[in-house]
């Protein structure tokens, strides 16, 4: 009975440090970044490992996206909803969800920029 017990403690925490092996490190730009459209669970998983700093970001672009479907009035929320993160931006933390990918870039040529949280590189007419 000990020795069964002491293989299902020792199991336990092969699995807790390989589930902390996999998280991430970044800044909630990076959590965002690499989840894929439409993965809802990712992107309620980044606003969560964030923390409440982010909590009336997110409600006020949801509230102004909501609004509109004009091109000009999402951007304007989108700048909005980066001037509010960027004022209270909790900086890099661990975060480990669902669907997450490192961000990658379209083409071979382009590179992921962290700071700007986007490709760069590829020229207008694409790649060569």
């Amino acid at each position: 009975m000990k020795t069964t017990f002491s293989v299902c403690i020792f199991l336990s925490a092969l699995v807790l440090a390989g589930s902390l092996a996999l998280a991430e490190t970044g800044t909630y730009k990076r959590c965002i970044s690499g989840c894929p459209d439409g993965e809802g669970a990712c992107a309620q998983c980044c606003e969560q490992s964030f923390g409440a700093a982010f909590a009336t970001c997110v409600a006020d672009y949801q509230a102004c996206t909501g609004k509109t479907r004009d091109k000009a009035a999402q951007i304007a929320c989108s700048e909005a909803f980066n001037s509010c993160r960027k004022a209270g931006d909790p900086g890099e933390r661990s975060f480990n969800c669902p669907g997450w990918q490192t961000p990658k870039c379209q083409y071979d040529c382009q590179k992921w920029n962290e700071p700007a949280g986007r490709c760069v590189g590829a020229p207008m007419n694409g790649c060569y």
